[in-house]
């Protein structure tokens, strides 16, 4: 009887699995071949594949609906955060993790506490401080703030695999005469870099897909991020729905052509981590 159970709940699983595979791949069959079609084509049918590649809606999008622009401002947020957070948070994790001093485990749980903290009620107080300064509608004043919104997460994340390197090895690095940095830079990093890139990735995406920041704090048309510009670009153009679907095609594609290049490492930071 208990076999029986395991095998219908596996079963299920495996189905349920099998469904989300399905369902992401049929979003992604729908917007590559309607971002393929005319208006014409698709209104005709949108399930169908095209008769005839139609490139012309992504050159819409790209060069007179400003998507290029934003998908080079997005870019920038995001590889630019992922470097910060990873600095930052490198730099935090070694001292909790490595060095452990007095009141350590008071500030882990500072750090836990802020990761706690709802970026939506910061934002009010944010852009009213920013509009003083006259700091609003900067590219790298974002940079500031999604660092200040991830490096706690960071921090805590990279705390537990630098946790994990041993303490034989870093007092060995000492004794040669190796400075803090050296060991942190030369030694922790290489040895957790699979963390490391899960937690770039993780920042990467976080911003790459935001839209209430980018929306409220970067005005005009030259700083767009791509959230945004597809959301303004739905709103404007409601019957050319192939060209929305190309601006989605660019708006994904790169992520998924990150995750294959960083795959292996990817899951076996993930697995790592699931351990320490």
């Amino acid at each position: 009887m208990k076999f029986r159970r395991n095998v219908a709940s596996r079963t299920i699983i495996q189905l349920l699995f099998m469904g989300l595979v399905f369902s992401i791949i049929f979003i992604f069959y729908y917007m590559i071949t309607n971002s393929l079609k005319s208006n014409i084509e698709f209104a005709q049918s949108q399930y169908s594949l095209f008769s005839k590649p139609n490139i012309s809606n992504y050159i819409n999008a790209w060069f007179y609906d400003g998507i290029g622009l934003a998908l080079w401002n997005t870019f920038v947020l995001s590889a630019g955060t992922a470097g910060v957070t990873l600095l930052l948070g490198s730099l935090a994790a070694y001292a909790l993790g490595i060095l452990k001093f007095k009141r350590n485990r008071l500030f882990l749980r500072g750090i836990v506490a802020l990761m706690y903290v709802a970026p939506m009620g910061l934002i009010i107080p944010l852009f009213i401080w920013m509009g003083r300064l006259g700091l609003v509608d900067n590219l790298y004043v974002m940079i500031v703030i999604y660092s200040g919104l991830y490096t706690p997460f960071s921090i805590f994340m990279l705390r537990t695999y630098f946790s994990g390197v041993s303490s034989s090895i870093v007092d060995a690095c000492r004794i040669d005469g190796c400075s803090e940095l050296r060991i942190l830079f030369e030694m922790v990093i290489p040895l957790s870099k699979a963390g490391l890139l899960l937690l770039a990735v993780f920042n990467f995406y976080y911003v790459w897909s935001n839209l209430l920041f980018s929306l409220i704090f970067l005005r005009s048309p030259e700083n767009t991020t791509l959230m945004v510009a597809i959301g303004q670009y739905t709103g404007r153009y409601v019957s050319q729905v192939p060209t929305r679907m190309a601006s989605l095609v660019v708006a994904t594609v790169p992520l998924v052509v990150l995750f294959f290049f960083v795959k292996k490492h990817f899951l076996r930071g993930a697995t790592m981590g699931s351990f320490r």
